[in-house]
């Protein structure tokens, strides 16, 4: 099995009770495509009526907000992001997607894997596992945001994201924790 192949089962296997059959026919719906740094894999006003597992590279989404400043929403190293039922209103996506590093990312067609989804009874079980880990996550990084100090904040990103904060632009940081690039170097100062 190729590297791509292996990345791919190792992401699906970290999901509880996933069947080799399963991670079969979800293999079988994505192709794999290498995406250069900088590329935005989907933009915000755009259609986009697909979905991704990111195999290998750093991923930001972001918005652009109603004054033309660029907002970090989130970042991937490994693993699903945001499924498009939550990135997309009426088809049309609400946020990009953008390559911070060279990467690989498996995209499939939205209508194949909910068509997976609900004919394979594991599948619908294991996407509900991955639907759990992703909401929770994002309301703790909301509670987390609204209302902790900038501190905690870079506290909170550290733990979640190891290492990050040296492979990413600090823009990007400060954008994500909602302060200002001298704010964060000032915190990053402090030991």
């Amino acid at each position: 099995m190729d590297i791509i192949k292996e990345n791919f089962y190792e992401i699906l296997k970290t999901v509880d009770n996933v069947e080799e059959s399963t991670i079969n026919k979800l293999l079988e719906i994505h192709s794999f495509q290498n995406v250069k740094k900088g590329t935005d894999v989907s933009i915000q006003g755009n259609i986009d009526d697909r979905e991704y597992i990111l195999i290998d590279g750093i991923i930001r989404e972001y918005v652009i907000n109603e004054k033309g400043k660029d907002i970090t929403m989130n970042f991937f190293t490994k693993g699903f992001i945001t499924p498009g039922f939550c990135r997309t209103n009426d088809g049309i996506s609400i946020l990009s997607i953008q390559a911070l590093t060279n990467c690989i990312i498996g995209i499939s067609d939205s209508a194949e894997l909910n068509k997976i989804r609900i004919e394979d009874r594991n599948f619908f079980e294991v996407s509900g596992k991955i639907m759990t880990k992703f909401f929770k996550e994002k309301i703790q990084t909301q509670i987390i945001h609204s209302s902790q100090p900038a501190k905690n904040r870079l506290e909170f990103f550290r733990k979640r994201f190891p290492g990050l904060e040296n492979e990413v632009s600090n823009a990007y940081i400060a954008s994500y924790l909602g302060i200002t690039n001298v704010s964060l170097s000032r915190l990053r100062k402090i030991k």
